[in-house]
């Protein structure tokens, strides 16, 4: 997605009260909406992504699976969607998507965002975006705790805070809705 693209401001309870771009609304600080994808093996190992080392914001971080803002006018379900089929360049409709939870979280770096947090299981291969996505990386959830446990600067700092209230761990990003 393009910095000149048009995203919605939104309040604290998740009002549009405006748009503006992706990069006035981080050049300013403006609360706008996001959507993020936890991803599974069927055998429960988590797949994570490498972000891009191109991006500008976490380059060469772990990240969400599917990392992505949400359109002006766009809903989070279409949101997560395109930005699956996007990022690893899959076919969305072939996963079992479940939202978790909504939550508000500074994500660093004047970037403060509303975001959804999805659910899906997968177990085929990704045609990965290379501007978006390094690599995928695929590990035990025993795994992912320790890494975030003891090198948590592996992992982008919304993701960090998204697997801590995940794993049950202290974290920063306040829960507004929770859809299980």
């Amino acid at each position: 997605m393009g910095l000149d693209e048009l995203v919605d401001i939104v309040d604290e309870n998740d009002n549009v009260i405006g748009k503006a771009t992706r990069r006035e609304v981080h050049e300013r600080g403006l609360w706008h909406r996001g959507v993020h994808l936890l991803l599974y093996r069927s055998d429960g190992r988590m797949v994570l992504q490498r972000r891009s080392l191109k991006k500008k914001h976490a380059p060469g971080k772990l990240d969400c699976a599917v990392s992505e803002h949400v359109l002006a006018g766009e809903s989070y379900d279409v949101a997560v969607v395109r930005g699956i089929e996007e990022e690893l360049g899959i076919d969305a409709s072939k996963l079992s998507l479940k939202p978790l939870f909504k939550h508000g979280l500074d994500y660093g770096d004047n970037d403060f965002m509303i975001a959804v947090v999805y659910q899906g299981v997968w177990d085929h291969n990704f045609n990965l975006h290379p501007d978006e996505v390094e690599e995928v990386v695929v590990m035990s959830v025993d795994e992912v705790k320790e890494l975030l446990l003891n090198n948590p600067s592996e992992f982008s700092r919304w993701t960090e805070q998204i697997l801590r209230h995940v794993f049950g761990m202290a974290s920063e990003l306040e829960v507004l809705e929770s859809y299980r």
